[in-house]
């Protein structure tokens, strides 16, 4: 199932958002003054009018308040890394932070608001960003007993707060790690999709040295839950049918997880130890020979 593709409509005094291709009963709009976010009838025309420019998105990851106000995030390219039961997974390309507001901030203000803003850019453009209707948050044993995003591999869950009481459609949940998806490998006579996926939690998240050890909740830092999935199907041949056969899915998944050790403790790189290195002149040549 391909991601559902959006035209997103650009006005002065909002943003509206219509589904492509599909039928859609209701659109999304966004005043750019009041803030206010709610869903409304599809008019059958342009959602926004004839003065307001008009561009397409993958999704949208939420909105996020600066200095200046209030900006909306949403996706613009994608890669597709494959398929999961049918479902495309996408790697997040390109972003674009549109502001609700239009506000020239002067002076220290100014500098901290594009300080921010290049901020949430490098974060975006990561490379390790990905979405599908498939639940990539969610293992396949999550799945099989529960239909809700584990929010702790749920990266865009702030940014995604404040359309929390519209429709699921309207958001766009992405996990960061890694997905790699090889289809139909054979083995022994039998075919079969691979799977590998890994998720960075959102708990205790931080870069190395200065992040290390477990929380008052239990949280470990850099925690990764990585699932190697197999899927593969089942044939079984009817006796009334000459050629065709019909069979059941098969899904065998395999978790792991990694963290920092789970003991209260840091690490303080305080010192830089600079080593020069030396290079013996006799020993290259030995090598070289």
């Amino acid at each position: 199932m391909e991601q559902k593709k959006w035209r997103l409509y650009t006005t002065v005094q909002k943003y509206v958002i219509e589904a492509i291709d599909q039928e859609q009963s209701d659109v999304l709009s966004i005043d750019r003054v009041s803030n206010l976010i709610e869903e409304k009838p599809h008019s059958g025309h342009s959602a926004a009018g004839p003065s307001s420019q008009v561009e397409e998105v993958y999704g949208i990851l939420g909105s996020i308040k600066l200095l200046a106000g209030s900006y909306l995030v949403v996706i613009t390219e994608v890669e597709s890394v494959g398929q999961i039961l049918n479902n495309t997974v996408y790697l997040i390309k390109n972003t674009k932070t549109l502001p609700l507001v239009d506000v020239a901030l002067e002076g220290q203000q100014g500098k901290d608001e594009a300080v921010y803003l290049s901020m949430i850019d490098k974060i975006l453009h990561t490379g390790y960003l990905y979405f599908s209707q498939y639940d990539l948050t969610n293992s396949v044993q999550r799945q099989s007993s529960s239909s809700s995003i584990d929010h702790r591999f749920f990266w865009n869950r702030h940014l995604a707060s404040p359309f929390t009481h519209l429709k699921e459609k309207w958001i766009t949940p992405i996990i960061m790690g890694f997905v790699e998806i090889k289809p139909n490998i054979s083995l022994n006579g039998s075919s079969f999709d691979y799977v590998l996926i890994s998720r960075r939690s959102t708990l205790r998240a931080g870069t190395r040295y200065h992040r290390r050890g477990i929380d008052s909740d239990g949280n470990v830092a850099n925690n990764v839950e990585t699932e190697q999935i197999v899927i593969s199907t089942e044939s079984s041949s009817s006796s009334s049918s000459s050629s065709s056969s019909s069979g059941k899915r098969l899904i065998s998944s395999y978790l792991q997880t990694r963290g920092s050790i789970p003991l209260y403790w840091e690490q303080k790189n305080r010192y830089f130890i600079c080593t020069k290195i030396s290079i013996d002149s006799t020993i290259c040549r030995f090598i070289c020979m």
